[in-house]
């Protein structure tokens, strides 16, 4: 009887190790599938859905932080916005989806044309904008200029051809990350202008 009742007993525990192993294999399953939720979420938070690229929050935090290095060590830091030109005119022409396509196909072309180490994103509608850290206001013209031009040659919807223009500023002149916003901005408008 007392074998049977030690038999009983050890297979007992080995069933309750079995769901044990179970429940543990289940549970690194499920802290896996978190931790890759996480990392979507940690994405989409920092993405404009439409584009692709980063959206403003990303930016406005980014820039502050380059801004802050930038005066911190006395390094170069460059700003570029970007403004479709008579885009409300694509819009009312082609219809809101065509729009869509011009914003993704400007998108693809910046991210195409910049180094690893800028930062591009959506500042909202058809406006977007480059961090350019480690670069001088020249070096900035030069790459707007090359985006600019490479997208005023580019034909997106049955022959229409798109421009944009740009504003370029650069931080070692400005006492804050508003101040070059609005120091690009004039300059964007300036642009806008011509």
């Amino acid at each position: 009887v007392l074998f049977i009742l030690l038999t009983l007993y050890l297979l007992h525990l080995h069933l309750l190790n079995r769901k044990l192993n179970l429940a543990h294999h289940q549970l690194a399953d499920a802290e896996q599938a978190l931790r890759e939720k996480n990392r979507e979420l940690e994405i989409l938070s920092v993405t404009d859905k439409l584009t692709g690229c980063y959206n403003r929050h990303h930016l406005d935090s980014n820039l502050t932080t380059a801004f802050e290095h930038s005066h911190r060590y006395n390094r170069p830091l460059a700003l570029v916005l970007f403004d479709l030109d008579h885009f409300k005119q694509i819009n009312d022409r082609f219809g809101h989806q065509a729009g869509d396509r011009v914003l993704q196909a400007f998108v693809a072309l910046v991210q195409n044309n910049i180094r690893r180490s800028d930062v591009f994103g959506r500042w909202g509608g058809e406006e977007f904008m480059l961090i350019c850290p480690e670069t001088s206001e020249e070096q900035a013209m030069q790459v707007a200029e090359k985006i600019r031009q490479a997208f005023s040659e580019q034909t997106i919807l049955d022959g229409l051809q798109q421009t944009t223009s740009a504003g370029v500023a650069c931080d070692l002149r400005k006492s804050s990350v508003d101040d070059l916003i609005l120091a690009a901005d004039q300059q964007l408008y300036e642009a806008k202008r011509l």
